[in-house]
């Protein structure tokens, strides 16, 4: 499915207009689309493949936990489907990050996945004492930095996971903060650059800037998911 569909299906043909017309005529700020942002229905985001990828299909085979994660979510049709809401939904902190990575990477990470994918646990015993709680930048900044020890991932998956695991840094609520979004926040003149070069404080900053962008009556994932879907390129 591609973006214009999934537009169309979550929020109807005027949401899909204005996206198109977002790509063809750049606007400055992000009070343009209003109506199309509080429009979004993000819980809905669902992330649909034919099959496994062969990297997944690795993963399965080594380790049967993460396997019958990933067959509870393969659909009477052969394909393999998650949405944000059901990744929400997990109660157990392994599914919880097995879910994230696969709607995340549906193909694997690029490189070293095998490794990565061992270190599922990892992140589930990282992230479960937090899981639903508002953090205090110190606490925070241990929580990421201790995510960022792990080899192989990057920011936009430790975004992923913070925001699947419902962290939040103050009043500031953890969203996925991946290449594609950055890339459209650099379309509006809403968000300024980030140069701080303390990884946890460089993606704070730009959740902060989702949180505060004040656009009435829209939450800051309604937002988040309105600049991924708004953003042709490719997801990193």
């Amino acid at each position: 499915m591609n973006h214009c569909e999934l537009d169309r299906l979550l929020c109807g043909d005027y949401f899909c207009e204005e996206i198109v017309h977002f790509k063809q005529n750049r606007m400055p700020f992000l009070i343009d689309y209003r109506a199309c942002i509080i429009a979004t229905n993000e819980q809905a985001h669902t992330i649909r493949k034919n099959g496994l990828s062969v990297k997944w299909q690795r993963v399965c085979n080594a380790d049967a936990e993460i396997s019958a994660i990933v067959e509870s979510f393969h659909r009477p049709d052969g394909s393999y489907s998650l949405s944000r809401a059901e990744i929400f939904a997990c109660n157990d902190a392994f599914e919880k990050v097995v879910k994230t990575i696969w709607w995340g990477y549906p193909n694997g990470l690029r490189s070293h996945f095998d490794d990565v994918a061992q270190n599922f646990r990892l992140m589930a015993e990282i992230l479960q004492p937090y899981r639903g709680r508002e953090l205090d930048e110190p606490n925070f900044i241990e929580l990421y930095n201790s995510l960022n020890q792990i080899q192989h991932i990057g920011p936009s998956t430790i975004s992923k996971l913070l925001y699947f695991f419902n962290v939040s840094q103050g009043q500031t609520r953890c969203v996925i903060v991946d290449s594609r979004v950055r890339s459209a926040m650099a379309a509006f003149d809403d968000f300024h650059p980030v140069r701080n070069n303390d990884p946890a404080l460089w993606y704070l900053e730009h959740a902060r800037q989702i949180n505060v962008v004040g656009i009435d009556g829209a939450t800051p994932e309604q937002i988040e998911y309105f600049l991924f879907s708004a953003n042709p390129q490719v997801l990193d």
